[in-house]
């Protein structure tokens, strides 16, 4: 480089001229630190790390960049310890976890769930009241008996779907204290999902942002956050799918650019099934325990 060819003569100039006892030995660490400083400041690190992994029953993704680079393996390991922590206190996918263990117990006792539990279900009986009752998150037995937590779709009775929503309902489910829940019937279930992959993106997000990181996108489950801009400062951009009739089919489509600088993007479950020829969202209806028609699906969808 030029500008360290014109620093290490400076330097021998500047050396002759202190000192004559000052020897060539001493004068090249000094050089060859100088030229690593300098060689340093052109330094740009543009190139954007990928982090993935499963969490949640799902998968998880993360683009990031900063300029003075990152350390990737540092950030997964942070990331992998914030997934673990959640998983255990809201994944309604390990029977282990805080939520499952407060699904197990047969009471109407208050039961310590910790502050953070209790903060998303006091969130979700906001959407609940706001959505006159449409919202509920006691509807996982319902969900559970057409099959949807598996592959395979499995209409239940009418009898059997009266009987199991005798056990469903908000009402039956308190917040006695910032750290308690309590069932009213002691037969209830509680499936948080539908705001904890939410949740759990902004934590994430907390995480690569305490790295120091201001450039990313974080990816759970299809429900995502980003912010800034990638190194060419294009913004990001994300591809969004179309479920096809008959079965698990997807389509891809035209990718969508995110002009905001904070984003969050909650989606409809992709992964629809298909009963004598008719999609079928995974979704209920909690007057009718009956899955949303493909209409509602489809309108959902173009407004999204």
């Amino acid at each position: 480089m030029v500008i360290v060819s014109v620093a290490i003569q400076g330097l021998g100039t500047i050396a002759g001229k202190a000192s004559r006892l000052v020897s060539m030995r001493l004068k090249w660490p000094v050089v060859f630190a100088i030229a690593s400083v300098l060689s340093g400041c052109d330094s740009f690190d543009n190139q954007v790390h990928k982090l993935s992994g499963a969490a949640q029953g799902t998968t998880w993704h993360v683009s990031v960049w900063q300029s003075e680079g990152v350390d990737v393996n540092a950030l997964q390991q942070r990331i992998d310890a914030e997934f673990n922590r959640l998983d255990r206190s809201l994944s309604n996918y390990k029977p282990d976890s805080d939520i499952e263990r407060f699904n197990a117990t047969e009471t109407t006792a208050p039961i310590d769930d910790g502050s953070e539990i209790v903060e998303l279900v006091e969130a979700e009986k906001q959407v609940s009241q706001a959505s006159q009752g449409c919202y509920d998150l006691t509807i996982k037995p319902l969900f559970d008996l057409w099959g949807f937590s598996g592959q395979t779709l499995t209409p239940p009775d009418p009898a059997t779907l009266m009987q199991q929503l005798q056990h469903v309902g908000f009402s039956k489910l308190e917040t006695p204290t910032p750290t308690q829940l309590r069932k009213t019937d002691p037969q209830i279930h509680v499936d948080i999902s539908s705001i904890a992959q939410g949740y759990s993106v902004g934590r994430v997000a907390t995480v690569v942002e305490a790295a120091g990181i201001q450039n990313y996108l974080v990816e759970i489950g299809g429900e995502l956050q980003t912010r800034g801009h990638k190194p060419d400062s294009s913004s990001w951009r994300i591809g969004v799918k179309r479920p096809l009739p008959g079965g698990l089919a997807q389509l891809s489509a035209q990718g969508v650019e995110l002009l905001r600088r904070h984003l969050v993007v909650g989606t409809h479950h992709l992964a629809e099934q298909s009963r004598r020829g008719k999609l079928e969202a995974r979704r209920l209806e909690t007057g009718t325990t009956l899955p949303l028609g493909e209409h509602l699906l489809k309108e959902s969808l173009d407004i999204g």
